[in-house]
């Protein structure tokens, strides 16, 4: 995490997420964090754990920043079970796992470094570029006698 103050949780939200947010988890978090402030709209700079609800991509972009993401719902994004433990369906679960991971340094650590792993292996550049060419037909081996014939 980047020096400077500690500005909170950051949250990338739909609308509906938004209200599910601040009315079911947020009571929870605030009855044992009463003054943890909520980040909304994009800004990863200085805070421990990240929100995302209604925006797959953002769990991403917030692991590739080294911020652990919780979020309700991780379908589709293909999170190795090392990172399944972000997923928290209800607002009791989700209340608990925000405040574990902002409170507990290990815990967060050990889910960053998850987290960057995954998306170093599964979306970086070279990763995606071989996908595209997995898709495209090019990296089997008859793809390759075509290419050289």
């Amino acid at each position: 995490m980047p020096q400077g103050e500690y500005r909170g949780i950051a949250v990338f939200a739909d609308a509906a997420g938004m209200h599910w947010l601040e009315d079911a988890v947020m009571p929870l978090v605030r009855a044992q964090e009463p003054d943890m402030p909520l980040v909304v709209g994009g800004e990863l700079d200085n805070v421990r754990v990240a929100v995302a609800l209604g925006r797959p991509h953002a769990v991403l972009d917030c692991l590739a920043a080294g911020v652990p993401c919780v979020t309700r719902d991780a379908a589709g994004l293909g999170l190795p079970e090392t990172l399944r433990g972000l997923e928290a369906k209800d607002p009791v679960a989700m209340a608990a796992l925000i405040l574990d991971l902002h409170g507990k340094a290990s815990l967060n650590g050990r889910f960053a470094r998850a987290g960057l792993a995954f998306v170093r292996a599964e979306h970086s550049e070279a990763a995606v570029a071989a996908a595209m060419r997995d898709a495209a037909g090019e990296s089997t081996p008859r793809a390759a006698s075509r290419r050289a014939g």
